[in-house]
């Protein structure tokens, strides 16, 4: 379980870097939906473990 909350953090945290570095909308186009997506998917996780 905290396995997966430290990658999705990472990944959180690598796609901040990212955007902070290339701050395009068509990158926030991207990132928002992936986001969303990591967000919808941790509430299933939890949903199941619990």
């Amino acid at each position: 379980m905290k396995a997966i909350y430290m990658q999705l953090s990472l990944l959180l945290l690598s796609l901040i870097l990212f955007l902070a570095n290339i701050p395009y909308p068509v990158e926030l186009a991207i990132a928002i939906p992936t986001l969303v997506r990591m967000f919808r998917i941790s509430k299933k996780i939890k949903a199941k473990k619990a």
